[in-house]
């Protein structure tokens, strides 16, 4: 077996070459990243430290195998080719967060990548498949085998990426991630990812020089995306060396920072009625940067917690399956309070903003089925009267108070008025569209907004759309 050691320190040493080497060149062709929408750095600084860490990682490797007296790819551990389809999974995240960091990819763009090597993955063999959850039950995924591994490696990849907006912050997290890892393969024997864990561990320490505050170097999304590969590629890998649950459900609290910190960035975006993809100055680290005013305190905190959760993750692999499940869901409680108690999550306006979202979700399948159902019903209209009878009953539903069919030198021809009382509204939205091509028949229209506009506004653009595809009345004695 290769010693895990030597790859440490041959990773280290490459890496802590690279790094200033790499520094220079970027800063003599002034490639430099600036604060975006999610950073809060206020220096231009390159953002090529995802390739100095995987130039590292390559060369470490290389170094770590060629000291060897009779190299063989047995000395990988039982499962070498998925050691290497992780790696180069790793590289083609790195390539694609090197065109981001150059070109400014859009974030589905991105996303769509990240999909396609998760899938790649898959297709090799590197998936879940089976959990044990003790020595007598075991979970089979089946066909949510794919769908499970992409949602982890995607899922993982875009929570280191989203974290890296602090000086030093997703270098220390994937850091211990990935010593976690390396302790996951020792307990599972398998020395293909104890080789891996040790060399990224050893990548990192030698960047955490270069990336902790101020730093001097960035991971860029091409260390970010790369990384969460790895470490979402290798926590597989090291499920397949130990089935047990807790090979898993270690790496995953050592990761249960950003992971939430992604999770809760995503309600948030979707109760704000923004795009999850949208990014924003609203992560973890950025409400404590601003309640703390100290980056040292912040960064201090957001690791210490951490490592704290790391090492229970690490308890795991040892207690038995009672202690485990127990000591797991510990965890993920001190993870979750760790977002409350710094006031960055406030449970009660999460869940009554859900219950919003929820019920205005509903609304709005029920305005849609309602829509379709009428313009299923106006389709089959044969006179003026039922086609009449069909639209006021529409705008009765849609919220309309009143409905005029005006025509051109006659005035007024059909109305229809609701005389239920009603509370006074906040707004009046008026709808006008012509029901004939020469403009000679209208019909107008008034909704009152009591509450929200954005619902009224669905619902009147609804009523609109029906009424503007079935404008041509069926032939006959029209108003």
């Amino acid at each position: 077996m290769i010693d895990p050691g030597v790859a440490f320190f041959a990773t280290l040493i490459c890496t802590a070459a690279y790094a200033p080497f790499l520094r220079r060149i970027a800063l003599r062709l002034r490639v430099t990243e600036i604060q975006g929408a999610h950073k809060i750095q206020p220096r231009a600084v390159p953002p090529w430290g995802g390739v100095a860490v995987s130039l590292g990682l390559i060369s470490g490797l290389v170094a770590t195998w060629l000291v060897r007296v009779s190299p063989s790819v047995g000395a990988l551990g039982p499962r070498p080719e998925m050691v290497a389809s992780v790696a180069i999974a790793a590289m083609l995240a790195m390539i694609l967060g090197c065109v981001d960091d150059a070109r400014g990819l859009r974030a589905r763009t991105k996303f769509f990548g990240q999909v396609l090597i998760a899938t790649g993955l898959c297709a090799v063999g590197v998936r879940l498949e089976t959990i044990d959850l003790s020595s007598e039950h075991t979970l089979e995924l089946g066909v949510w085998s794919w769908p499970i591994t992409i949602l982890w490696i995607v899922g993982v990849t875009n929570a280191l990426n989203l974290i890296d907006g602090f000086d030093g912050l997703a270098t220390g997290i994937a850091w211990v991630a990935s010593l976690t890892l390396c302790v996951v393969g020792f307990r599972g024997s398998d020395a293909g990812l104890m080789l891996l864990a040790a060399a990224v561990t050893g990548g990192l320490t030698a960047f955490w020089l270069f990336n902790r505050p101020p730093a001097r170097l960035y991971l860029g999304d091409s260390g970010s995306l790369s990384l969460g590969v790895l470490i979402a590629g290798l926590a597989i890998v090291g499920v397949h060396g130990n089935p047990r649950w807790t090979s898993l459900g270690a790496p995953l609290l050592a990761l249960a920072i950003p992971i939430l910190d992604a999770m809760f960035s995503i309600v948030r975006r979707l109760l704000e009625r923004r795009s999850p993809f949208s990014p924003d100055l609203g992560h973890i680290h950025h409400h404590l940067s601003e309640r703390w005013k100290a980056p040292g305190r912040v960064l201090v905190g957001l690791l210490g917690m951490t490592g704290a959760l790391a090492l229970i993750g690490v308890a795991l692999l040892w207690l038995g399956p009672v202690s485990a499940v127990w000591t797991f869901a510990f965890g993920a409680a001190a993870a979750v309070a760790f977002f409350i108690v710094t006031g960055h999550v406030k449970p009660a306006a999460t869940v009554l903003g859900l219950v919003g979202l929820w019920r205005l979700l509903g609304e709005r399948r029920a305005d849609r089925k309602a829509f379709d159902a009428f313009e299923l019903r106006l389709r089959r209209a044969e006179t003026p009267e039922e086609w009449w009878t069909l639209v006021r009953q529409a705008g009765e539903r849609f919220g309309f108070e009143s409905l005029t069919i005006r025509i051109s030198g006659n005035g007024t021809g059909w109305t229809w008025t609701d005389h239920n009382g009603h509370p006074a509204a906040d707004h009046i939205l008026r709808m006008r569209v012509a029901l004939s091509a020469d403009d000679d028949r209208d019909l107008e229209g008034e909704l009152p907004v009591r509450g929200s506009m954005v619902s009224a506004a669905r619902r009147f653009a609804l009523f609109s759309r029906l009424v503007h595809r079935h404008r041509g009345l069926p032939p006959g004695e029209a108003p």
